[in-house]
């Protein structure tokens, strides 16, 4: 097994090798796929310095492992969680997801997950995750408009969004890349520097968290995992973290 990689323990449910994913300088992790992190019906357990994801309205699934259910209705369902301190450090963001738009036909972009003290804008935000109207994004300063993947989206159904995705985005103070399932298809020079001024101390999952009163551009679907290194993972280390993965996922 790669130095790099830390065996978590367990067996995904479709079999083959152990879950495995790199450790080093890994800031935070969020992983619903121990039930045991689980508690209090509303809360993800984070595994490395303890910051908890409260969610408001969820539900917890075992859907390929297990993940947190955001459902299709008009109240706000998002999880916060306290943001690593992390906003003038190279770093990595990496989800594991399968989540979309609350309606079929949105003519504008969901958050999967959502970094701005600024504003509500996505083009203000340090740090989105999300889906503009046809394919996921992940971007850093503003700059998702740029950062579009490419890889259609499955609008929301009664059964939620049958893909599983997995989204990393890595910053490095001028250049933001995205990976999708493990393959790096977007390079973009947002600017000189970590721009810190957009930097907030809360970060929300399936919601804006500019604003946490109100129902907001906000995601339907299961919310798997989200990790944060402060430094930026090289394309082996995430195409790593996606083979070691992605048996559980079904891919």
């Amino acid at each position: 097994m790669p130095a790099q990689q830390i065996l978590l323990g367990r067996t995904p449910p479709s079999g083959g090798n152990p879950i495995t994913y790199h450790t080093d300088n890994l800031v935070l992790n969020l992983d619903a796929g121990d039930s045991s992190n689980w508690i209090n019906g509303n809360t993800l357990v984070e595994t490395v310095a303890g910051r908890n994801c409260v969610f408001a309205n969820p539900s917890y699934t075992s859907d390929y492992g297990g993940g947190v259910r955001f459902s299709n209705n008009s109240i706000w369902d998002g999880g916060t969680f306290t943001t690593p301190s992390i906003e003038s450090s190279n770093q990595t963001w990496e989800v594991w997801t399968n989540m979309t738009h609350q309606v079929t036909g949105y003519s504008d972009y969901t958050y999967i997950v959502h970094n701005n003290a600024a504003s509500t804008s996505t083009g203000a935000s340090y740090l989105t995750i999300g889906i503009d109207p046809n394919s996921y994004y992940a971007a850093y300063n503003g700059s998702y408009s740029s950062m579009s993947s490419g890889i259609s989206g499955n609008y929301y159904n009664s059964n939620g969004n049958n893909t599983n995705y997995h989204i990393v985005v890595t910053w490095d103070g001028s250049w933001c890349r995205s990976y999708y399932q493990g393959a790096n298809v977007v390079n973009y020079q947002a600017g000189g520097g970590h721009p810190s001024q957009n930097f907030s101390t809360t970060t929300t999952i399936g919601a804006n968290n500019y604003d946490n009163t109100y129902n907001y551009r906000e995601a339907v679907g299961t919310f798997y995992s989200l990790r944060i290194w402060d430094k930026v993972l090289t394309s082996a280390q995430i195409l790593g973290n996606y083979n070691g993965n992605k048996g559980k996922f079904g891919l």
